[in-house]
């Protein structure tokens, strides 16, 4: 009696030759292919006797377990995509470059009603927030030439200093401005504490 059975994975190819009668042998074939070369290996010689069988399986059960494993330790593990990082301006980083002059361009993207209630001094309006859909994403469009006319540091304020920011960023990005020049203002307009630096 025979039993062929041929397994194959992307980094392990090889061939398992089970031969019961008077004497027992198994062959590889092809293992460790990275190599180049063939290794064959009798495992088993002997009688036809069921011990020697239940023994050959035993080992044989010992030997797929062992392969599959470095197998399964070798596809690649390396996470998808990191989650985004953003960079930040606090309230006090911005004050202090407001009243220093820096040269900075403030992006704001409150909705009309809100930054005509209030805004900070040389804020850019776009009204775009939360800048989720096309509609809404093209108002920012208004204010990319002038953006990509200089090299200065990107601040926007959006009302809470979350999503819209982030999209607005993720936008801009999409549209050739460096991610590295842009910041998001720390709590948005909302946790502004300044009010000598608002306009109403």
């Amino acid at each position: 009696m025979s039993i062929s059975i041929d397994i194959s994975n992307t980094s392990l190819a090889f061939n398992l030759i089970f031969l019961f009668d008077f004497n027992v042998s198994i062959i590889y074939n092809n293992f460790g292919n990275r190599n180049q070369y063939n290794k064959y290996i009798i495992l088993l010689t002997g009688g036809n006797k069921m011990k020697k069988k239940l023994t050959l399986l035993l080992a044989l059960c010992i030997i797929i377990s062992t392969m599959l494993m470095g197998c399964g330790k070798s596809k690649d593990t390396s996470k998808e995509g990191e989650e985004k990082q953003y960079q930040y301006y606090t309230a006090e980083q911005l004050k202090t470059a407001i009243e220093n002059k820096d040269d900075i361009y403030l992006v704001d993207i409150q909705p009309k009603e809100d930054y005509d209630a209030h805004h900070i001094v040389g804020t850019v309006p776009t009204y775009a927030y939360p800048a989720d859909t096309d509609e809404l994403r093209s108002k920012i469009d208004a204010i990319l030439d002038e953006i990509n006319k200089t090299d200065k540091p990107i601040i926007v304020v959006c009302p809470g200093g979350g999503g819209g920011a982030k999209n607005t960023i993720d936008y801009l990005t999409t549209k050739g401005v460096d991610a590295k020049r842009m910041f998001i203002l720390e709590k948005g307009q909302k946790g502004w504490p300044y009010d000598e630096l608002l306009e109403k």
